[in-house]
């Protein structure tokens, strides 16, 4: 590290950009600025839905399409875009 810079690492990038989108706080306006880790392996996201609903396996069939459709149909790659986390790649 050099002296005046400091370096820190959070845990998820989706908090830091929350901030941003929400009008919390800027970090790009605070000089704050973001790299991914190449060698760094994803997080999985999980989700869980209750087997004691009657819909339950209706909602996790639509989830499992949406999620499909969203990555088919390159939406992913927007919204990625939209809230500024570039040259994400899966």
């Amino acid at each position: 590290m050099k002296e005046g810079k400091c370096e820190i690492v959070p845990e998820r990038l989706e908090a830091v950009v929350g901030y941003k989108v929400i009008k919390a706080y800027d970090y790009e306006a605070s000089g704050i600025s973001y790299r991914l880790i190449p060698q760094m392996e994803m997080v999985s996201f999980y989700m869980l839905i209750s087997k004691k609903k009657s819909y339950s396996k209706e909602l996790h069939k639509m989830i499992n399409e949406g999620i499909h459709h969203f990555y088919q149909t390159g939406k992913d790659k927007a919204l990625l875009k939209k809230y500024y986390i570039l040259n994400f790649q899966r």
